[in-house]
């Protein structure tokens, strides 16, 4: 009797082989999903647009636009920010908080000044003393005409019309159009690249002609009349300030 009560009961062991033959596949019907199952049937997120590639050829240098105030409510830099790219996506523009701030950019090439306020010839004076090597473009400068000459490669103006006569406090901006003024910028930064040993309004026209062919407007500033800026007190025309007469177009 005793070892009938030690022996297993045949079909106790028949039971237990069946409940091993079948664990497994129970284990697999209960094993928590792979996260991409967990995630089935739920919105996947918009993937982030494919960056732009610049137009132009990314060689490390770097462009600055400082600019006056009132200038960033005009879409007047799309052209610049398409042909060179953004810094901080991996082109060569920025905008620089202050002429100071642009000056310690080591691969800094050339620099715009748009619409800059008064005073401001004294910022491009220093960033001139410590940074020979930079290119400075004045456009529509605020400062007295033979001081901003005297510090840039290229000041860039338009004709006092009746309007500006009438009112001295207004800009020379706001008499340009934002395709015409997209295009000066465009050529104020192509003029760094054109050869220094022209004068500049040789530069001028290499730079926009350059324009035309990066900017994909075979007609830009087709209209433009281009002329050295006449001092009116001595009669003498000077070599790097040229006055432009865009055409009489009307502001957008």
């Amino acid at each position: 009797m005793t070892k009938m009560k030690n022996q297993v009961p045949f079909a106790v062991w028949l039971f237990a082989a069946g409940l091993l033959t079948i664990l497994p596949s129970a284990c697999d019907a209960i094993r928590l999903p792979p996260a991409a199952a967990a995630n089935a049937g739920v919105p996947e997120k918009a993937a982030a647009p494919a960056k732009k590639t610049p137009r132009h050829a990314q060689d490390g240098r770097r462009v600055a636009v400082y600019a006056g105030a009132g200038y960033g409510s005009r879409p007047v830099f799309g052209g610049l920010e398409t042909e060179y790219g953004l810094v901080e996506e991996g082109g060569m523009l920025f905008y620089p908080k202050t002429l100071d701030a642009a000056a310690s950019e080591e691969r800094l090439s050339v620099v715009i000044a748009l619409g800059a306020p008064e005073r401001t010839v004294r910022g491009l004076e220093r960033l001139r003393a410590s940074r020979p090597d930079v290119t400075i473009v004045s456009v529509f400068p605020a400062d007295e005409v033979l001081s901003v000459e005297a510090v840039s490669d290229l000041v860039i103006d338009i004709p006092a019309a009746s309007g500006l006569l009438a009112d001295e406090n207004a800009s020379s901006s706001a008499f340009v159009s934002d395709t015409e003024l997209s295009t000066l910028l465009a050529v104020a930064a192509l003029f760094a690249e054109q050869g220094a040993d022209q004068s500049p309004l040789t530069r001028f026209d290499s730079a926009l002609q350059a324009a035309r062919k990066d900017l994909r407007d075979p007609v830009a500033g087709r209209d433009w009349v281009i002329a050295p800026y006449l001092d009116a007190d001595t009669g003498l025309r000077s070599r790097n300030h040229l006055v432009i007469d865009l055409g009489g177009g009307e502001n957008q």
